[in-house]
């Protein structure tokens, strides 16, 4: 089922969460809403690893045991799947261009771990907001054009940043 209202964005130091709380409220070449038939996310994948390592040893009377090292988590991979018409050059360029720009900021005090953001209304605790302590980059871009629905498919791939990972 495709979500519902769901969008993807970016912040930047002169619209960061504190001056704008509400996404919708970025200026639009910042902002895609996937609302509509033509303009819709349908799939949500987020895969959640730690970075635990087996270490076997023996003792050295001989007796073998298995000591676990945690060296915390790995990178958050973020996949989304969705359709945008073919016709809707505005919004195919937009997700290019979202690609093709800077990561994160610079500012230690704003989206150093990304500035890319998740807001999706129906299942909140799947959004991200980016600040100082969480954050998305976009790794991937893949499209595939499909002439005869007039769709074009495309899935992103984030990587999620930060403290709340």
């Amino acid at each position: 089922m495709p979500f519902t209202n769901a969008a993807i964005y970016f912040r930047t130091e002169s619209n960061h969460s504190g001056l704008v709380p509400d996404p919708a409220n970025l200026p639009a070449f910042q902002f895609i809403h996937f609302n509509t038939e033509g303009l819709r996310l349908e799939a949500y994948q987020e895969v959640e690893k730690n970075n635990v390592v087996d270490i076997p040893s023996f003792n050295s009377a001989g007796t073998r045991k298995s000591n676990v090292e945690d060296n915390g988590v790995f990178v958050t991979p973020i996949t989304m799947t969705g359709v945008i018409a073919a016709s809707d050059t505005t919004n195919i360029d937009k997700l290019k261009g979202f690609r093709n720009q800077l990561q994160r900021e610079v500012n230690p005090d704003r989206h150093i771990y990304g500035q890319f953001g998740i807001d999706w209304p129906a299942a909140s605790s799947f959004s991200v907001d980016p600040d100082a302590t969480v954050g998305l980059t976009i790794q991937s871009l893949q499209w595939n054009h499909n002439p005869p629905n007039g769709k074009v498919a495309f899935t992103i791939i984030f990587h999620k940043h930060g403290d709340d990972i």
